[in-house]
């Protein structure tokens, strides 16, 4: 008999790091497979896969298929497997990445990241649904830009401030990120490859805002016990975001000079703590710490990472039709979530 896997494919900056670390693995009765190293280790082949989706490399797509897609069906203790990678959907959003020094070229359609999927798991074996989240275009542009500007973004010249990366994405009819945030485009690319009835859309200001609604979406969808919900709903998540001064978003990965000091130091503060556990902080690591606050000076810097209000209103006109469409596709409530 073929197993179900659910996969949840983000968008990035979707909650999907809060949602594999805090949620997802408190799922029952099925089997669950994350980005994060703990959820893994239940079948370490996964990575790999990982890898090839976020590389979007076909040839290592049909290797693993061939390799682990019958060991992944005779690993899973349910019959409902969960997976969760927002790397399936990396492709689409990004150009290009830099991994090991060398630039590896992304800008994948959607249509091509649904067949690829489709091509990782034996459909003799497996049934795929698909689990989208999705966010208010003019949120997850900040957002994103923040995460990704040491990586991509600051070896760009075009692209390397969040103004010009602003400037762009108006001006440039092609722009890879202003097609694939076009939600309605990219569900159907799935929806085509899997089946509309095999598509759910979970907006991300949904969790935020009603957690409880969230997942009893989430429940209806996948079939799990509805009166577990409150056993998986946590207190507190949050979003990884950091903060400058003037409260603009700040480029995650800065190097700061406590950086050049973060090896030598955790192997001594793991020390202190384990033979001196009443002992009070040591100054000097202390004065070493306060260090995380100065960011070297020769590094680039992306400008204040914010949108102002016209910016946000112009993107969200841009999507307003694919964003209704959606709604109407998918039952969707987003204009109480202001994405029309």
């Amino acid at each position: 008999m073929k197993k179900t896997i659910f996969f949840h494919i983000g968008y990035p900056k979707t909650g999907t790091t809060t949602l594999q670390k805090a949620y997802f693995p408190s799922l029952k009765n099925i089997f669950y497979l994350g980005n994060s190293n703990g959820a893994n280790k239940k079948f370490l082949e996964w990575r790999s896969a990982n890898r090839a989706l976020f590389y979007a490399d076909a040839p290592a797509i049909a290797l693993w298929a061939k390799n682990y897609s019958e060991s992944l069906f005779k690993k899973a203790s349910h019959s409902s497997i969960f997976l969760s990678s927002e790397f399936v959907l990396v492709p689409v959003v990004l150009p290009w990445h830099v991994c090991d020094g060398k630039k590896r070229t992304l800008g994948k359609s959607p249509q091509f990241m649904a067949r690829l999927l489709k091509q990782l798991f034996d459909e003799n074996l497996f049934d795929i649904k698909i689990i989208t989240t999705i966010r208010r275009q003019c949120d997850i542009l900040p957002s994103m830009y923040a995460e990704d500007f040491y990586p991509i973004f600051s070896k760009i010249p075009q692209l390397n401030t969040f103004e010009r990366f602003v400037d762009s994405f108006f001006k440039t009819i092609e722009n890879q990120t202003k097609i694939a945030l076009n939600y309605f485009n990219t569900v159907n690319a799935f929806a085509d490859t899997f089946g509309k009835e095999n598509i759910q859309v979970l907006p991300f200001e949904l969790f935020k805002q009603k957690k409880e609604v969230f997942f009893e979406r989430l429940a209806q969808f996948i079939g799990f016990d509805i009166h577990d919900i409150d056993e998986i709903i946590v207190t507190n998540p949050h979003e990884r975001l950091s903060l400058t001064a003037d409260g603009t978003r700040q480029a995650r990965g800065a190097r700061t000079l406590f950086d050049l000091f973060r090896f030598p130091l955790k192997p001594l503060l793991s020390l202190r703590k384990k033979f001196f556990p009443r002992m009070g902080s040591l100054g000097l690591m202390e004065k070493f710490k306060s260090l995380k606050q100065h960011q070297l000076p020769f590094q680039p810097h992306p400008g204040a990472i914010v949108l102002s209000q016209a910016q946000q209103e112009k993107i969200m006109t841009i999507y307003k039709e694919s964003n209704q469409n959606l709604a109407q596709a998918y039952s969707l409530d987003l204009e109480a979530f202001d994405y029309y």
